[in-house]
């Protein structure tokens, strides 16, 4: 901790550390001026007089090894006078941490929003219906046919095909008796907002606490209706082939029955004719 005095033009009086050992710094120039890489020091000092109250800011630093420092300044007013006391802390290992956060969230922003996939996250509620939408991608809502708002206000339930409903709950109750200890990916119907029914994948993950206690579900969707409907055209038509081949084989098998004796006796009186020639 860094606590600095300034005077009303906000020029450093002088400078001590948290244990009150003076620092050497050049008195009777603006504050921060020479390290500062933020505009707005003057402008928040001046609401600190303006306001007579405390006001807390954050500027990066540049020290004297060229590194970039974050500090957290609380400036106050001091009493009976019009200068100022400003607290700074360092704040870099904070600030480093909130700014890999940032970058984490751009980059899962960019996936969430994009992607091929239906996801949304939701609330792990006390039961099925208590479940709500946090947040959904808009890939979700062209599957389904609602807005975020719509699908925010509405249980879960009623997204699924009537006969998928207790099956849900049944699969929740299993998710909760593992502890979500496993991922479950399963082929089910949803109805979308117009009526239709869509064939789809879904991979349901759970977002725990420190306590290891579910607090959120990420749902992704794939859509597979006409992967479905191939794969039900191809069993079709190999149930086809095989019954085209059992007649085949039944056909032949008959036929050969009957044709069995017929060409014995042509084949008998072909013998006798060549025996007469």
């Amino acid at each position: 901790c860094i606590i600095t005095q300034l005077d009303s033009k906000f020029r450093v009086i002088h400078q001590v550390n948290a244990t009150g050992t003076h620092i050497q710094t050049d008195t009777g120039v603006p504050f921060l001026h020479d390290v500062v890489k933020d505009d707005k020091v003057v402008p928040y000092l001046q609401e600190v007089l303006a306001t007579r109250s405390i006001r807390v800011f954050e500027t990066p630093v540049i020290n004297h090894e060229n590194q970039t420092v974050w500090y957290e300044h609380h400036a106050n007013i001091l009493s009976n006078d019009d200068g100022i006391v400003v607290q700074s802390h360092d704040i870099t290992a904070r600030k480093l941490s909130e700014l890999e956060h940032e970058k984490i969230r751009r980059r899962y922003e960019v996936i969430f929003n994009n992607s091929f996939d239906g996801i949304s996250i939701n609330k792990w509620g006390a039961s099925y219906d208590d479940g709500r939408i946090w947040s959904i991608n808009k890939r979700m809502q062209e599957l389904l046919g609602y807005t975020e708002d719509e699908l925010r206000e509405m249980s879960p339930r009623l997204v699924l095909a009537p006969e998928e409903r207790e099956e849900a709950i049944t699969r929740r109750k299993e998710i909760e008796s593992r502890k979500g200890d496993a991922s479950q990916f399963i082929r089910f119907r949803v109805m979308t907002k117009n009526g239709n029914f869509l064939t789809v994948e879904n991979l349901n993950l759970v977002i725990k606490d420190d306590t290891n206690s579910i607090v959120e579900a990420m749902t992704i969707l794939r859509d597979v209706t006409a992967q479905k409907q191939n794969e039900y055209d191809l069993f079709e038509a190999r149930i086809a082939a095989e019954l085209a081949l059992r007649a085949r084989d039944i056909f032949v098998t008959s036929m050969s029955d009957e044709m069995r004796k017929p060409l014995h006796k042509i084949q008998g009186y072909a013998d006798l004719l060549l025996d007469d020639s």
